[in-house]
This record gives C-alpha cells, structure tokens and sequence, in this order.
C-alpha cells in the first residue's frame, strides 16, 4: 500500500493581497487590447479556479492605449463554483464600456482615473509591499515520489533552514527523520542524497501540499496566499499510492480546501514534526506508527 503524506497547481498561479487567515483578497489583472474596425466588442475571460467562497475576487482591467483602470470585486460566493467568469469590451463615444452579464450590478466598479478607489469590503486589506512580497513568497521542492512508493507523507511548505539548503526537514529542530527513524526501526543515513534512497527503500514518498505561499519565517500558522500543487496529478501518475498522511493539521486543512478525497485512498493526520508541536517525541512516534505501519484512518486534531 502507498500513503501519502500532503504538503499549488503548477497551471495559472494568481496574485494575493492577505485580508486575514479566513479570507483572502484574489487578484486577477487583464489588459484589454484596442478595437478593430470589424469588432464591436471583445470577451475576455478571468479565472476564478482558486477562489473560495470565503474569498473575494479582485478584477483589475486595464487598455493597451487609454489610461486608468478599471476595478470590480466580486464575492466568492458569486463565482467560486465556476472556473472562469467572463466579460466583453465594446467602446462607445470614445470611452471603453465593460461588462459582466448576469455579474453586471453586484461588482464594484472603480473610475479610470489617476486616482483610484477601493472598495471597502468589511474587513481591512492588509498592504504587501513589493519588496515583502519577494521575499516572504515562497515555494515548495518537486515530489520525492518513484514506482516504489506506497506511502506519500505530505506537509504544508519547507521551513527557512531546508528552503536554504534545499532538502527536505534539514532543520535539525524538526523531529522528522528521528520519528521516521524509530516508527521504522531503522537508523537514518546522514547524507540527504541517501535519506531519500532510504525513504524509497521503506516504500515512502515526499512532497508538500502548497505550492507557493506567502509566509514569513517558518510557522505554518504564518502561511497565507496558498497556490497549491497538483496532488490528483501525482496520484494519477502513481496509481500504487494508496495512503495519504498529512504532516500536521495546516496540510491536511490546505487539502480539504482545495482538493477532495479519492475513493480507495486512506487518508490521515499526523502529529505535526516540527518542535513547534508541543507534544512529547514518544506519542508523535506511536501515533506515526499507527498510520504508517498499520495504514487505518486517523485523524490527529
């Protein structure tokens, strides 16, 4: 059997602006092009793939030649059970005319003029600077997956320390391979080009739930803005896997939210490795050993 342990689709990844840890400001950016003689309007297309309903989606439009922008915001609630939303362009009088069809009256539209206006959505947006933006984004490494696998752990994104030196668990802090090494009863090699041998020796695969995110430092709880990756994709690949494990609770959360569960598949929560999990090395190894060896369905809450 093959567990997979979860840790964002590698397709169209969008721009955020954090709101708080519940809701998320999603932006999307289209540039209209001039008119031809023929046309008398254009439709454009907007994904809204990662909008939640919790979610807000931000449209910003701009034109190849006129100056301004125009900005609608929509409720996830409006567009998150469809995969894109749609608007046409036409230009009447010399000005550019938009519109959102059956949307047309529950989006905010912003004028084109130099200075533009937010609309005020009930919560405050908080600012990401550019500058902040670079450096907390972060991304995860590819999957640690081969024919061999059958267990597949699973966590949120790389810590500072292994995003550093771009291996998998390499801060000493984290209780990864100690766990694995005791559930096991096997010691751990010292050099990573061997861990992952041995990993895929005892049949279990590697790979993170998100993505990209926006995160600074390395707490999960710090995690905003998530594009995840691909998940079905690599089980699809890999039909052998049959056991999803989550490394903590904010890669199984991450999952729930983005993806759904695979009939055949079991699935469970882990005792999350990182020392910031204020539980004792000996129940993190029971509970592993429980998901790992004996493969049932449990979930650490």
């Amino acid at each position: 059997m093959i567990t997979i342990l979860c840790g964002l689709r590698k397709s169209f990844l969008p721009a955020f602006i954090n709101i708080n840890n519940s809701m998320a400001e999603i932006l999307r950016t289209r540039r209209i092009s001039p008119l031809t003689r023929k046309a008398t309007s254009v439709s454009y297309k907007v994904s809204t793939k990662e909008v939640g309903k919790n979610d807000t989606l931000r449209v910003e439009i701009t034109h190849a030649t006129k100056p301004g922008r125009w900005i609608y915001v929509f409720t996830g609630a409006q567009v998150a059970d469809k995969n894109s939303i749609s608007f046409t362009a036409r230009e009447s009088a010399g000005k550019v005319v938009i519109s959102w069809g059956s949307l047309v009256g529950k989006s905010s539209t912003v004028s084109t003029g130099s200075v533009v206006k937010r609309q005020v959505i009930s919560k405050v947006v908080k600012t990401i600077t550019k500058k902040e933006s670079i450096v907390n984004h972060k991304k995860s490494f590819p999957p640690v997956v081969d024919s061999r696998t059958t267990v597949v752990i699973l966590g949120s994104l790389p810590g500072d320390e292994s995003l550093r030196l771009q291996q998998y668990y390499a801060n000493p802090r984290n209780q990864f391979w100690n766990i694995l090494a005791a559930v096991l009863n096997k010691p751990v090699p010292v050099d990573y080009t061997d861990k992952i041998k041995w990993l895929s020796q005892n049949k279990i695969g590697l790979w993170d739930v998100c993505h990209s995110a926006q995160r600074q430092g390395s707490l999960d709880q710090h995690i905003n803005n998530i594009v995840p990756n691909d998940i079905p994709a690599l089980q699809k690949k890999h039909p052998q896997i049959k056991t999803v494990l989550f490394n903590g609770s904010k890669a199984r959360a991450t999952f729930d939210k983005h993806f759904n569960v695979v009939p055949g598949i079991k699935y469970g929560t882990l005792i999350s490795s990182s020392s910031a999990a204020a539980v004792s090395l000996t129940k993190k190894v029971e509970q592993w050993k429980v998901l790992i060896s004996k493969k049932k369905e449990v979930r650490h809450e």
